[in-house]
């Protein structure tokens, strides 16, 4: 049985301070080291667990320079997990397309302002471009072809309003669980090994 919403809830809870802004990218078959080469970026500390990254985050954002987003990546095995607090990277296209060539990319982001962005492209092609507050309206190679999971894990795909909650975000996770078959939980995100560096923001107009 696919994952829904309810089974993602735990996040906004457990782990206020990065569920306020937040980007997780998953990435098949790359190593951390080799997806911040592959981002143009380096690792260069290391942090256990999510909230010593939302720390680590909070003092390169004080000292750091303009113009790099700071970014953990975990080995999950066959998935490297990568985790921006405050960031956007993974669902950028201008990213996701040279990032995912030949492999799998899938992203979630929430921005303080409550806006929500889900993206996943398989070889630089894109599968999934969809607002989790607004998933009627989608784009990608076949996104007609997962409406009735869509609406199984918790997306609203009717409502003239939508509206970003914790529940559409959290849907969002159930949908990356889908496409991945990675299942996030609190006690994995705590326990986390990550590695830790800047990367710079990719060009534009690709």
């Amino acid at each position: 049985m696919h994952p829904t919403s309810s089974d993602y809830l735990w996040f906004h809870r457990d782990f206020p301070a990065l569920a306020v802004s937040y980007c997780l990218t998953l990435v098949k078959d790359l190593s951390p080291e080799e997806l911040f080469r592959r981002l143009g970026g380096s690792a260069g500390t290391d942090a256990v667990g999510v909230d010593a990254l939302v720390e680590q985050a909070a003092t390169a954002r004080r000292t750091g320079p303009d113009g790099l987003r700071f970014a953990g990546i975990a080995d999950l095995g066959s998935w490297a997990l990568m985790v921006e607090p405050d960031g956007s990277l993974g669902v950028l296209e201008e990213a996701a397309e040279p990032g995912s060539s030949g492999t799998e990319w899938v992203a979630h982001h929430r921005s303080e302002g409550d806006v929500d962005t889900f993206l996943a492209y398989v070889d630089s092609a894109p599968l999934v471009l969809l607002d989790p507050a607004a998933s009627g309206n989608r784009l990608g190679r076949s996104p007609q072809e997962i409406t009735a999971a869509l609406r199984h894990m918790g997306f609203d795909l009717d409502s003239p309003t939508p509206a970003a909650t914790p529940r559409t975000a959290s849907a969002a996770f159930a949908l990356a669980e889908v496409l991945t078959g990675v299942r996030l939980t609190p006690a994995l995100l705590r326990g986390l090994s990550f590695r830790c560096g800047a990367l710079p923001a990719p060009r534009m107009g690709r």
